[in-house]
């Protein structure tokens, strides 16, 4: 009998922010977290992009490299990913029976008792668990935040051995804070000892923040310290420059991303270890990272744009590439994100202004919008709304007379939708 981990998802949902159990859970698993080679990475959008990214260029270097992020869109696995690829159900298995165990739980109904357990550890703590026991004997292990980074169960990495900071920008307000300085504030939180920080492209009003919060620690910034001139990247401190000609993400913000994964790998590995600039530039043309501008069809486009930053380099991108098409933004949504603003500052455009209609989704996830009830947010936007819907309903009658459907709002809308094409 398989150990049944997918009953877990009835634990997610309730945010429970804080480290003590999460360091409890190490300890009765023997510290796995205790390990050397740690790249630890907070930020509101790109956190994901930026880390495969690295570990694109770690594997093009021939190291072994353990990757974690989330959410997943079909299946658990995909958030640990060992080799540059998704790991196998039978370690999986292996690692959830270990920490079940640990915790008391039988691993076939691990729900079964859970309210009498002396530690109820959550969903996301579980999660982080497992990675670290799956990816336990990589030589680098990327490690993504789920919510925060000060109280995130990712903080309880001790010894890192580099920090990543991606743009912030306003998203989970009612855990992290009203303004993007509490935010930035819970997010530089990751910082231990000496471990470098690399600081990604940000809104110039979080800058003196950030230098402040970072006083004399080493700290290298993009756009200053790394930057790009032209399809060339630039590192001086470490006398490094690397032509990019192409990347495998599109859209202007995945240079972005790309320039601080560049930054890291060259703090990471010194230039005789580093292969020949071509074959790095090939792995970052070869890179994938699904849900993210990925092409289902000539005329559908997914984006995981999960808040208001996402949805501002989403319709960045649409602008310069499919500026002239008619365009259906089929939007599904957790609560508490920002479209309102993003989509009206689009409709006050006076020059290369989108033709956009918006369809509201609702879709199959606990806690998530209604149709209806993001309707009567995106009515208060200029653009035409057609009448809610669901992602059923949308997959089985697609509304017609569009050049473009752009399906976005959430990482979990387009895991549903990835499941139900799959089933």
């Amino acid at each position: 009998m398989r150990p049944d981990f997918d009953s877990l998802f009835q634990l997610r949902g309730g945010v429970k922010l804080g480290l003590a159990q999460t360091q409890a859970l190490m300890g009765l698993l023997g510290n796995p977290h205790l390990r050397p080679g740690v790249v630890h990475c907070a930020g509101t959008n790109g956190k994901g992009s930026s880390l495969i990214f690295l570990e694109s260029l770690l594997l093009a270097s021939r190291y072994s490299v353990g990757l974690t992020t989330s959410p997943h869109l079909l299946r658990l696995n995909e958030r640990y990913r060992l080799g540059g690829r998704a790991v196998e159900d039978e370690p999986l298995f292996q690692a959830f029976s270990e920490v079940a165990h640990a915790l008391g739980m039988n691993p076939h109904k691990p729900l079964e008792g859970y309210g009498q357990l002396p530690l109820r550890a959550s969903f996301f703590e579980i999660s982080i668990a497992l990675a670290f026991i799956l990816l336990r004997k990589s030589d680098f292990l990327l490690v993504e935040t789920g919510l925060g980074g000060r109280l995130d169960a990712t903080n309880v990495i001790v010894s890192p051995q580099a920090l990543m900071l991606t743009p912030i920008g306003l998203d989970h307000q009612e855990y992290l804070g009203a303004e993007l300085a509490d935010i930035a504030y819970e997010k530089l939180a990751i910082a231990k000892g000496e471990a470098p920080f690399f600081i990604g492209k940000q809104l110039p009003e979080l800058l003196p923040l950030i230098r402040a919060a970072r006083g004399q620690a080493p700290t290298y910034y993009y756009g200053e310290d790394f930057f790009w001139q032209g399809e060339e990247f630039c590192f001086p401190a470490q006398g490094w420059r690397l032509r990019v000609p192409r990347l495998g993400l599109e859209g202007r913000h995945q240079k972005d991303n790309a320039a601080l994964a560049l930054a890291v790998y060259a703090a990471l590995l010194p230039k005789e270890k580093r292969p020949p600039s071509r074959l790095l530039a090939q792995a970052l043309a070869e890179t994938r990272w699904p849900g993210r501008l990925e092409w289902a069809a000539p005329n559908l486009l997914l984006d995981g744009a999960h808040n208001s930053l996402g949805l501002e380099s989403l319709l960045t991108y649409l602008r310069e590439h499919q500026g002239k098409r008619k365009i259906l933004l089929a939007l599904g949504s957790l609560p508490h994100k920002n479209w309102v603003s993003v989509l009206a500052a689009e409709a006050k455009r006076k020059t290369e202004r989108l033709n956009l209609t918006l369809l509201p989704l609702g879709f199959p996830l606990q806690g998530s919008l209604t149709g209806q009830a993001l309707a009567k947010e995106l009515k208060k936007t200029p653009w035409p709304l057609l009448p809610p819907s669901t992602l059923n309903e949308f997959q089985s009658n697609p509304p017609q007379g569009y050049d473009l459907t752009v399906l976005t709002g959430s990482l979990y809308l387009l895991g549903a939708y990835g499941q139900s094409k799959r089933d």
